[in-house]
């Protein structure tokens, strides 16, 4: 079993907090008839540029920003993907994902996140063609 793209079998695999922010950040792209489409996609800040490091320099995005316009200076929601060395890279979007409580997660021995939790967490599908989530019975 794997937690998304990622070759995530076991807690050794999960145990570091690049693993797990590499795990637990995702993107669901649609192509504009309403499917869903997988690609390789980085995301940045509305100005597209690469590690800005004041706010001038990201044009005040207020949604993906580096960390330290988002801790220093109170600006962005979410680390842009520039950041490989925290585990915010390239990735490759979605068509599955699962829902899990972040502080459960968090408050876990991370020699058991896996198993004691994530592994016994279902899998939500999206349908390719509508972008709903399949539900199963």
């Amino acid at each position: 079993m794997q937690v998304d793209d990622f070759d995530i079998s076991d807690d050794d695999h999960i145990n570091d907090p690049i693993e797990v922010a590499d795990a637990t950040t995702f993107s669901i792209v649609f192509s504009p008839s309403g499917k869903i489409v997988t690609h390789k996609l980085r995301v940045r800040n509305k100005a597209a540029e690469n590690n800005p490091t004041t706010p001038n320099q990201s044009d005040y995005d207020d949604v993906f920003n580096s960390p330290d316009n988002i801790t220093k200076n109170n600006t962005g929601l979410f680390v842009q993907d520039d950041y490989d060395q925290l585990g915010y890279d390239e990735e490759q979007s979605r068509k599955k994902f699962k829902i899990y409580d972040s502080d459960k997660l968090k408050k876990m021995n991370k020699e058991e996140r896996y198993t004691e939790y994530l592994e016994k967490i279902k899998f939500i599908c999206l349908n390719p063609y509508t972008g709903e989530i399949v539900k199963k019975n």
